[in-house]
């Protein structure tokens, strides 16, 4: 209802205007033509502002995608090495429990003879 109001008070204007001044039509087309102008450039402006939103969107999203593929390929690396790491701790922990054995075995042979390693600890102990 208050746009029909509103629509009737400007067509009153018009009329208004146009019978008051003899350029008065040609002033009406002019303000037409200006307000068709500006609502073009408005909706073409629009256009353009929505186009580069979609744009950043879709770079966001495949910078996301890149970001979890990375992440994902880290943490398999951090996975491959944790393993890695593993089985060397375990290699050298049976190891080191080979060495200790042997040198028991060795002492237990021979409790009178030390090694040269056995007798450079005892030096540096002292």
């Amino acid at each position: 209802m208050v746009n029909f109001i509103a629509s009737i008070i400007l067509l009153g204007i018009a009329v208004f205007i146009i019978t008051l001044f003899p350029g008065g039509k040609d002033f009406i087309g002019d303000i037409t033509n200006s307000i068709t102008e500006k609502k073009d450039n408005v909706v073409e402006e629009y256009e353009r502002v929505k186009d580069e939103v979609e744009d950043i969107t879709e770079t966001v999203v495949e910078a996301k995608e890149t970001v979890e593929d990375a992440v994902e390929m880290v943490g398999d690396a951090v996975d491959t090495a944790s393993d890695a790491l593993d089985k060397v701790d375990e290699f050298l922990g049976d190891e080191e429990e080979a060495i200790e054995e042997s040198e028991e075995i060795i002492d237990e042979e021979n409790p009178e003879e030390t090694t040269e390693d056995e007798t450079a600890e005892n030096t540096e102990e002292e």
